[in-house]
Parts: structure tokens; C-alpha cells; sequence
């Protein structure tokens, strides 16, 4: 019996794959914050639009991962 649970076929299940996206967003989102406030003068209004458009990718990817995992509510 136990060799035969070494056979059967392993798959992630979709929570898994929101939380690994929504870190990916979350990093992404720090890293065009930071690049944000390093920003030259000149550069600043770019930056700012590339942190809001990696700060809704954040977003989008934590309510996909809320959806699937929703929060537990104390009895």
C-alpha cells in the first residue's frame, strides 16, 4: 500500500500558486517603491506610475489569494 502512494500523480493545490504569485507581486511592488523614492527628479513621475501599476498586480494577486483562502472566523 505505501508503495502505491508513491505513484500516484502530486499536483500543488491553487492556493499554493496564488500565495507564490502574490509574493512575486509583493517584491515586485517593493522594488518599484524603492525605485520610486531613488528616483532622479526627472524620473520620478515614471517611477511613480510603474509603482502604481505594480501595486495593483499586488492587489489583484492577494484578492485571488483571499478568494481561495478565505480568513477564518473565530467561534
Amino acid at each position: 500500500m505505501a508503495s502505491q502512494i508513491w505513484r500516484l500523480p502530486w499536483r500543488r493545490p491553487p492556493v499554493d500558486d496564488a500565495y507564490t504569485t502574490w509574493l512575486d507581486a509583493h517584491s515586485r511592488c517593493k522594488e518599484a517603491l524603492d525605485a520610486w523614492r531613488a528616483a532622479a527628479i526627472g524620473a520620478r513621475a515614471a517611477a511613480y506610475r510603474a509603482y502604481l501599476r505594480a501595486l495593483e498586480l499586488e492587489e489583484l494577486a492577494a484578492a485571488e489569494l483571499e478568494r481561495l483562502n478565505p480568513p477564518r472566523v473565530a467561534a
